[in-house]
């Protein structure tokens, strides 16, 4: 890999000093309304240039997770974190597809991947022969769910995201990113299961929104017996919370690990100084504590208790 990630790698361990800790986040639990939460938010840095008044928390959560993407960019030599940049551009895709489907104008996400929004809305009006690559191939499955009247919201999030998974390991090109998007994919699977068992749905259903490709691969075994089911899992990183969320049907226990294992793997290659993997580890950190925040502050909105909110919460950078 370049050099050049040495140099860019010293940068990232420097800002590392500067994401949420443990003992932030629960300085942040612990305010008492809005108005102390944003002001804490700010104190550790938060928002700080966003131009974001007093309490206005959409603007500065934006501003932040514009950033993130921002240092992706400037840190993506030769390409090599085009793989999550690419994740970007689908879920401005989904946007788009999804507001023509209603009839309606998109709104912007204002996160840019590796195509503007103007660009992938111009793609969504060319002839199917123009289309090329997965985003051209996704706008085709969705042109094709709309000639058979099953454009449904979920049924293009799943028709974009199939695309999206299968682009994003093609252009992954190190191991660290390749382990990330399969287990990411892994997860997803194993969170669509849980999800259909507690609301008593069928197979089919979940073979509709199954995606290739992840660890574990758990396709055909849904309607099996639950031990089977779980000796599907065995050997994966996920087999005791997944055991245990199955056994009480606790989804969001289980999204709550899932993220917690990506982050753990991506972690544990964080000082590897010639790869991406200490860039890949500062952004998923950063959405992280971004994803607790936001959960904080919905909290607090609605007079959650602290100790439910802590249950919710992902790990944080120690």
């Amino acid at each position: 890999m370049s050099e050049k990630f040495v140099y860019e790698n010293a940068r990232i361990k420097s800002l590392e000093v500067k994401l949420l800790t443990r003992q932030s986040i629960q300085r942040l639990i612990d305010c008492a309304s809005q108005e102390a939460a944003f002001k804490t938010l700010t104190d550790m840095g938060l928002g700080v240039g966003s131009g974001a008044t007093t309490g206005d928390f959409d603007a500065l959560f934006a501003f932040e997770e514009a950033k993130n993407v921002a240092l992706i960019k400037e840190f993506n030599v030769d390409g090599a974190l085009d793989a999550l940049l690419l994740t970007y551009d689908f879920l401005n895709l989904k946007l788009i597809l999804k507001a023509q489907a209603m009839g309606k104008g998109a709104t912007e996400s204002g996160l840019v991947g590796l195509k503007s929004f103007e660009e992938l809305t111009e793609m969504t009006s060319l002839p199917d022969e123009k289309l090329t690559g997965e985003i051209g191939g996704a706008i085709k499955d969705v042109r094709a769910l709309s000639a058979s009247g099953k454009a449904s919201p979920r049924a293009i999030d799943i028709a974009v995201d199939r695309r999206m998974f299968k682009a994003a390991k093609a252009a992954a090109r190190d191991k660290i990113l390749k382990q990330y998007f399969v287990l990411k994919i892994g997860g997803i699977n194993l969170l669509s299961l849980l999800r259909a068992k507690k609301l008593g749905l069928d197979a089919a259903f979940f073979a509709e929104g199954y995606i290739d490709g992840g660890s574990p691969d758990v396709k055909e075994v849904f309607d099996l017996p639950g031990d089977a089911i779980l000796d599907a899992v065995k050997g994966s990183e996920f087999y005791e919370p997944f055991k245990k969320a199955f056994e009480s049907l606790d989804v969001i226990a289980f999204e709550v690990a899932v993220d917690n294992i990506l982050l753990s793997k991506v972690r544990a290659e964080r000082d590897d100084m010639f790869s991406p993997a200490p860039i890949l580890s500062y952004c998923l950190q950063k959405q992280t504590e971004l994803k607790a925040a936001k959960l904080i502050v919905a909290g607090i909105r609605n007079g959650v208790d602290p100790a439910v909110i802590k249950e919710r919460l992902r790990d944080v950078n120690a």
